[in-house]
């Protein structure tokens, strides 16, 4: 009990210095926000724009900037943190060579759960009974991919995010976890708290069901580098479409390739478990 409680410790509080990071960096970029929108806005004509729309804005071309301040905070940190432990990150997240066949297989995978989210997300969407729903996800995505810089937009919402997502949850947390849980558990408990701090329906759904992909691939593949390749890659995937309509067009629900992506992804997952090492242990 002593050991699971400690662990519960631990748990807390790398959520909460992640939460707590993106909290505190999002208020600052905020109050910077308002204080020069109402110094430029003293002779203004009122209602000329609103305070919401200027604030969207403001804040969906200041998201790189927020997450590279973010990055850099919270690994600073965690450095700080596991130095107190007396532990590695680089022990606890294994960086170990994927072998040809895995890194081939994974790069298939990603692109058929990317396909296969997206067809469920639209069949769910034309279906009409989640419009409220919908409508509050896709102003979240907006927010997030709605800096006019793709690159900058490549770097850290493709790779600094998923990095550090990848380093707290299936690196700090999951360690704590399998130290004390079955594997098992600790690959579910990690999940539902990666979907939890999502803090909406949508996001929170698929992103528990892709955070237990990503704990499995680590662990069948006993490389961290596997769920951090998945995720960049279905992130910066995301930033593309973002940027091209034509190319979206293949991601709208379509019975075949629906069925397609279906066939792929089972086809991964039963070949990453074949070949799994489970080197990943607590």
């Amino acid at each position: 009990m002593k050991k699971l409680l400690k662990a519960a410790l631990f748990v807390f509080v790398y959520l909460a210095v992640f939460v707590g990071t993106q909290l505190v960096i999002g208020i600052f970029f905020g109050l910077v926000f308002l204080v020069k929108y109402f110094f430029e806005n003293v002779r203004a004509v009122p209602g000329q724009d609103s305070l919401a729309q200027n604030i969207e804005g403001y804040l969906s071309e200041s998201m790189p900037a927020m997450t590279i301040i973010t990055f850099v905070v919270t690994v600073l940190f965690y450095i700080f943190i596991v130095k107190l432990r007396k532990i590695s990150i680089i022990e606890i997240c294994r960086f170990a060579k994927i072998k040809f066949d895995q890194l081939f297989t994974i790069l298939i995978l990603t692109f058929a759960v990317n396909i296969l989210i997206n067809n469920i997300l639209t069949f769910l969407h034309q279906s009409g009974s989640m419009d409220e729903t919908f409508e509050k996800y896709e102003s979240i995505i907006k927010s997030i991919l709605g800096s006019s810089n793709t690159l900058l937009l490549l770097l850290t919402v493709g790779i600094l995010a998923p990095f550090l997502e990848e380093v707290v949850f299936r690196g700090l947390i999951f360690h704590e976890l399998k130290k004390t849980i079955p594997l098992w558990a600790a690959v579910l408990l990690q999940a539902f708290l990666f979907g939890f701090i999502h803090l909406n329906i949508i996001q929170g759904s698929y992103a528990f069901a892709l955070g237990i992909l990503l704990g499995l691939s680590y662990v069948w593949t006993g490389s961290f580098w596997a769920p951090v390749i998945i995720h960049a890659v279905m992130n910066s995937t995301s930033v593309i479409l973002s940027r091209n309509e034509n190319m979206a067009g293949f991601f709208v629900f379509n019975t075949p390739i629906f069925i397609l992506s279906i066939i792929f992804t089972a086809g991964g997952i039963i070949y990453l478990y074949r070949k799994r090492r489970f080197s990943v242990t607590g």
